[in-house]
């Protein structure tokens, strides 16, 4: 009896012990556990393949019933940083069938990570679902031209979401670049920057093209790739700025086809690539995307002020500290980890230059808190910084 009575108590024992556990989990750690065991059936090695997307897009239909959008795309960018982007469009675009509502979506992709892969898959969606747009590739390079004038107006009076925009038309004018670019000028109206930064996005990557199910025609990228600055040194100058955001990403390719993937090694290549740019515009844009392919390709935030310190012309220095503070700011950073880095730099020009890079990315995600950026600062620096970026706030579309 004595022993029934000890297991029966050991039992309740070992039960209660057990749901203390559960509860003293942290909810986040269970949200990645469960993300990464469903995701990790599909996902392999370093990259996103178009054999896994059906396996992907099955497994977020069945976490959607469980799990808020925007929870499952922090799991997914902290597990799998390489095909956070790619998975992030196939989450958007079943948030949206699956709540039916652009708003909805949105709200439910927010806050942002992995560059608001989410939110661009709503959009993707919203276009691929509309009567006229959706189909097979043939038809999307005859779009119904007036549809998309009046659907991509009112999605362009949103700065990411115009971005999204840029990335549809892309496809759209499949084998017509400088017609989505004129697209993009003929819709986007203010953001027409942010358009056209979504079309070479694509260019360079391809992400929609991944992520759309039945779409396995080759398509052709415009660029070369053996040249590190293509295709921004051969486009208009008026799409030179838009280019250049994202010129980085034109050279993963280049890495890749090379060998190359010592962290120092790609960005000596890329400064020396940049190095040749004489033109004195163009020139601090390509170092710009120096500095936001150092968050892309997950460097810790130190040695990313290190590498970028290392350059010897303090206006190539102060350039790829504005891509670095945009780029990790934007992607969630705190304002004191970044505003910390910031006032370590050794010299006036390049701390307003990479006070500047937060305050551009704040300008988009909670203007608000462009104040509180100089809080900690004892210099003077960030709120010269301020004073300027307040006086010019179109700075980012300046090459």
């Amino acid at each position: 009896m004595k022993s029934h009575l000890i297991l029966i108590v050991g039992g309740i024992g070992l039960f209660l012990l057990g749901i203390f556990f559960i509860v003293s989990m942290p909810v986040g750690a269970i949200v990645v556990e469960d993300v990464v065991e469903d995701l990790g059936e599909c996902l392999h090695e370093n990259q996103a393949e178009l054999e896994s997307f059906p396996c992907v897009r099955e497994k977020i239909q069945s976490l959607l019933l469980e799990l808020p959008a925007h929870e499952i795309m922090r799991a997914v960018e902290a597990s799998f940083p390489y095909q956070c982007h790619a998975v992030g469009h196939i989450l958007g675009q079943e948030t949206y069938k699956m709540l039916g509502s652009v708003e909805s979506a949105f709200g439910a992709c927010s806050p942002a990570s992995c560059v608001h892969a989410c939110t661009h898959g709503v959009v993707g969606e919203v276009f691929l679902s509309t009567p006229g747009i959706g189909g097979l590739p043939e038809e999307w390079r005859h779009p119904n031209i007036d549809l998309i004038r009046s659907e991509g107006s009112l999605l362009c009076r949103d700065r990411t979401t115009c971005h999204a925009v840029g990335h549809v038309l892309f496809l759209l004018f499949f084998e017509d670049l400088s017609g989505a670019l004129s697209m993009c000028d003929e819709i986007a109206g203010d953001e027409a920057f942010t358009c056209h930064s979504g079309i070479f996005m694509e260019n360079g990557g391809g992400t929609f093209a991944r992520t759309i199910p039945g779409l396995d025609v080759e398509r052709e990228e415009y660029r070369d790739p053996t040249d590190l600055l293509s295709p921004c040194n051969t486009v208009a100058d008026r799409y030179k700025k838009a280019c250049f955001r994202f010129l980085y990403i034109n050279q993963y390719d280049y890495f890749k086809d090379h060998g190359i993937t010592d962290p120092h090694t790609i960005f000596n290549t890329q400064t020396d690539a940049c190095g040749i740019v004489t033109d004195r515009l163009q020139r601090r844009a390509c170092f710009r995307s120096v500095g936001w392919s150092l968050q892309g390709m997950r460097r810790p935030l130190l040695s990313a002020h290190v590498l970028c310190n290392s350059l010897t012309v303090i206006e190539d220095r102060s350039a790829c500290l504005f891509g670095v503070s945009d780029s990790f700011t934007d992607q969630g950073m705190s304002i004191s980890e970044t505003g910390g880095a910031c006032r370590a730099v050794n010299n006036e020009q390049g701390k307003r230059a990479c006070y500047g890079g937060i305050f551009m990315a704040l300008s988009d995600r909670e203007p608000g808190l462009l104040p509180s950026v100089c809080d900690g600062a004892s210099d003077s620096a960030c709120q010269m910084s301020l004073q300027e970026f307040l006086a010019n706030p179109d700075s980012r579309d300046s090459i």
